[in-house]
């Protein structure tokens, strides 16, 4: 196993810092349950833990794993599998140490998916207005970058820009990853891939429905909802 170790710093504050291949990352959680989440998968590191054997210490662990991946921003950083039905998690030390990164090795990181997302410049957004003829990927409404005043189902006609595969599961802020979709498409889409633990994206209908048809994670398939023009 590679040069790996891990201290918890302040219990009451959630801080744990992590060594790996000679780096060393400090990070500070925001909700308690997580940071117990976290500090099981680190002392099980690099194995596996079924997360039904957080049962006797956390009133609901599936909560407390949904809070690390989410509300903590870990969810790009954990690799997941079900085993009869059960969810069974470990940490990603390797993806964890290449995407974050600090000068100051005494510095807290505090995750989130907002912490990797980087803003569209305007004139990337122009790109993809232009890429994407001005409808959205996924219904194939024609969009509008500003809307002003009162209109009927305005967030299905109002442009906005979406990570194909979310920055929370590991996503980049290139390009490529990115599509035009309505508001009301965004905000739908995000639910579901908050909810989501089949990570296979690039195998999604919601981030590629120029290649498929079946959203992965509730089987629906995209083209008996949207016939696109």
């Amino acid at each position: 196993m590679s040069n790996y170790s891990f201290r918890v710093l302040d219990e009451s504050k959630k801080q744990v810092e992590i060594t790996y291949n000679n780096k060393t990352l400090r990070f500070q959680l925001k909700v308690k349950r997580s940071f117990t989440v976290l500090k099981k998968l680190l002392e099980a590191y690099p194995n596996f833990i079924n997360i039904h054997s957080l049962d006797s210490i956390l009133n609901d662990p599936n909560r407390a794993h949904s809070d690390l991946r989410i509300s903590n921003g870990f969810a790009g950083f954990l690799i997941e599998k079900k085993v009869k039905n059960v969810m069974h998690v470990k940490l990603d030390a390797e993806k964890l140490f290449e995407i974050c990164k600090t000068e100051d090795p005494n510095k807290f990181l505090t995750l989130s998916p907002l912490h990797l997302r980087e803003n569209l410049s305007q004139q990337n957004k122009n790109r993809l207005y232009k890429k994407f003829k001005g409808k959205c990927n996924i219904t194939g409404i024609k969009l509008q970058k500003e809307l002003k005043g009162s209109y009927f189902f305005k967030h299905s006609l109002l442009a906005s820009y979406d990570h194909r595969r979310p920055i929370s599961k590991g996503g980049s802020n290139e390009l490529f990853n990115w599509q035009l979709v309505s508001k009301l498409v965004n905000d739908e889409k995000n639910k579901i891939c908050n909810t989501c633990d089949v990570a296979k994206c690039e195998e999604c209908a919601l981030a590629y429905p120029e290649k498929f048809n079946k959203i992965l994670p509730t089987g629906q398939n995209i083209n008996k909802i949207f016939k696109k023009k």
